[in-house]
C-alpha cells in the first residue's frame, strides 16, 4: 500500500440465519474524500451477494451429500428398484437386478417391461399396468424370466408417478421370493 496516507475503510459482515458470521466484505478507499452513501450501498449489496453465494454453495454441497447417501442406499439394497414411463419402457432399474436375474441394468433400460415375463403373465400384467396408469397402486407376485431362461418368483409393489394430475410413469420394487 505505497503512498497510502489517508483513507477510509468500511466493513460489512454477513450472517447466516442463526446470526453466525459467514464472512466479511471490506472496502478500502486510499484517497480523500471518504466513502459516499452510494459506496456504502454498493458495499451492502456486495455483502448480500456474497452471503447468498456462500449459502448456495453450502446448499449444493448438502444436496450432493444427500444424493450420495441415497445412491448408496439404492445400489446396496437386495431388492430392485425400477422406474418405467407411461408406455411401459424401463427408464431405470437398480444394479442389483443383475444379481437377481443375470441381466445388467443397461440391458433392461429402454425395453418394455413385459419382455422379461413369460407370455402367460401378459394379460394380467397389461391389466395391472392400466390400473397403475389410472392412478392405482398395485402389489402382486409374478413369474419373471432370468437371462439364463430359468423362471423366478418376484413380489412387486408398484405405484404411479404423477406429474401434476397426470400419471407419467410407474415406479416400484421387485423382491425375489423364489
Amino acid at each position: 500500500w505505497t503512498e497510502y496516507t489517508d483513507g477510509s475503510l468500511m466493513t460489512f459482515p454477513f450472517f447466516d440465519q442463526d446470526g453466525a458470521v459467514l464472512g466479511v466484505v471490506t472496502l478500502h478507499n486510499k484517497t480523500y474524500p471518504p466513502f459516499t452513501s452510494q459506496d456504502k450501498e454498493i458495499g451492502m449489496i456486495l455483502a448480500s451477494y456474497s452471503c447468498e453465494a456462500i449459502k448456495a454453495a453450502s446448499a449444493v454441497e448438502s444436496l450432493e451429500e444427500s444424493e450420495e447417501r441415497y445412491r448408496e442406499l439404492v445400489e446396496n439394497m437386495n431388492d430392485a428398484l425400477y422406474v418405467m414411463d407411461a408406455e411401459g419402457k424401463v427408464t431405470y432399474v437398480s444394479p442389483v437386478i443383475e444379481v437377481m436375474t443375470g441381466y445388467k441394468s443397461s440391458e433392461i433400460v429402454g425395453n418394455h417391461f413385459k419382455e422379461y415375463f413369460p407370455f402367460q403373465e401378459s394379460l394380467q400384467l397389461e391389466q395391472e399396468f392400466q390400473s397403475l396408469l389410472n392412478g392405482e397402486a398395485i402389489t402382486g407376485e409374478y413369474c419373471l424370466c432370468k437371462k439364463s431362461g430359468e423362471l423366478m418368483w418376484v413380489r412387486n409393489s408398484s405405484r404411479p408417478i404423477f406429474t401434476g394430475e397426470n400419471v407419467s410413469g410407474v415406479q416400484g420394487i421387485l423382491s425375489d421370493v423364489t
